[in-house]
């Protein structure tokens, strides 16, 4: 097992995760499972919340060129096996809507799991994955990318999670006689050994601190930080400097300038927020349920994504000017900031400071300052 001196992290991406969520995906690449199906299993996973909610992921930057070769070799080598694997997904796809439905039932915790990590694994990991290296590689088999983009029109697992495995988790919480808001501050791995121990704590702990996650082989570590130490971690993890008053850089997708007012959206429940026509929209990636916001926005601004992203292609569609690729806009841009967005160059300017998010005494409320 390598010690946290032999890693060397690689951002993979940043999603809105709990503690139950990132350690249930985590389960996705270190199960028994990926290695059966692409033969080979990461060991190490890293996560900072970076902003409430908003979990950082990254991996071990050698396990990610052993990943890569392996589903290289899987779509060259044996077209064959990788359809079957897409076959696969849309057979779990069909059985995830009938265990949606009603119709059909899993009765134990584990098959549970074991039913949505291989399910996400065929339908949404490997979906995604096969199109994308079978463009790499130069290599046209149509069967196996239509199936692939078909597969990730229809993507079932994010309610399998939360139609299906957080009720059942929540109820054996209930039965331990912990609230069943537990649920997210708790581990597969500590279900699955009936360990509720470390409950309690991270209520506390988790009211004014920030999360950092480690799985190293079968070992996981919990900690909770202050927000400045989680900035000054991403930081150094990403060897970059994040100043408040910097100019934030990145990709143009669609040109254009545009000054408007910010407003940073990190995951899908935003039908409450304050939102107006012309605001500009400031999040990690975009997919196709921003579209009410990439709508009435006048600009997007993403930490992630490449020229063929969600953003980069809707921003195109709509006209809107886009920038793409900036890792930090997330962290240094605040909502009821005023910027100018140049996406002729690629440059996002703060003009003035409107509302900050304060994660002291008053636990994440924002204020006005």
């Amino acid at each position: 097992m390598k010690n946290n001196s032999q890693i060397k992290w690689e951002l993979y991406l940043s999603r809105p995760f709990d503690l139950f969520g990132l350690s249930l995906w985590t389960a996705w690449y270190t199960d028994k499972a990926c290695k059966e199906l692409f033969g080979y299993a990461s060991q190490n996973y890293l996560y900072v919340e970076q902003a409430p909610g908003l979990m950082r992921n990254y991996r071990d930057a050698e396990e990610v060129k052993i990943w890569k070769s392996a589903l290289r070799a899987l779509v060259r080598d044996n077209p064959t096996g990788a359809r079957q694997i897409l076959e696969a997904g849309q057979d779990s796809n069909e059985r995830a809507k009938r265990l949606l439905e009603g119709s059909e039932k899993i009765e134990t915790f584990e098959e549970l799991i074991d039913f949505h990590v291989k399910n996400a694994l065929c339908a949404t990991v490997f979906a995604y994955n096969a199109p994308v290296v079978l463009k790499e590689l130069g290599i046209e088999v149509s069967e196996l990318s239509d199936l692939g983009k078909k597969l990730r029109a229809e993507s079932y697992y994010p309610r399998v999670i939360s139609e299906l495995i957080v009720p059942l988790v929540s109820a054996r919480l209930h039965a331990e006689g912990l609230q069943g808001e537990a649920v997210s501050i708790i581990t597969l791995n500590e279900l699955r050994k009936n360990d509720f121990s470390q409950i309690q704590n991270r209520v506390v702990e988790s009211r004014d601190k920030r999360l950092m996650y480690k799985v190293s082989g079968h070992e996981e570590v919990v900690e909770w930080m202050s927000p400045e130490e989680t900035t000054s971690l991403i930081a150094r993890l990403e060897g970059v400097k994040i100043d408040s008053e910097a100019v934030i850089k990145g990709q143009a997708a669609y040109k254009g300038r545009v000054t408007g007012v910010v407003r940073v959206v990190i995951d899908y429940n935003f039908e409450n927020r304050i939102f107006n026509e012309g605001d500009v929209l400031v999040t990690v990636n975009s997919n196709p349920n921003f579209m009410p916001l990439l709508q009435k926005c006048g600009a997007i601004i993403t930490d992630e994504g490449g020229i063929t992203c969600h953003a980069a292609i809707v921003s195109r569609e709509l006209k809107k000017p886009c920038i793409i690729g900036t890792k930090i806009a997330t962290q240094v841009l605040k909502d009821g900031d005023m910027v100018e967005v140049d996406a002729e160059r690629g440059i996002v300017k703060i003009l003035s400071r409107g509302l900050e998010y304060s994660r002291g005494a008053d636990h994440g409320i924002v204020r006005k300052i």
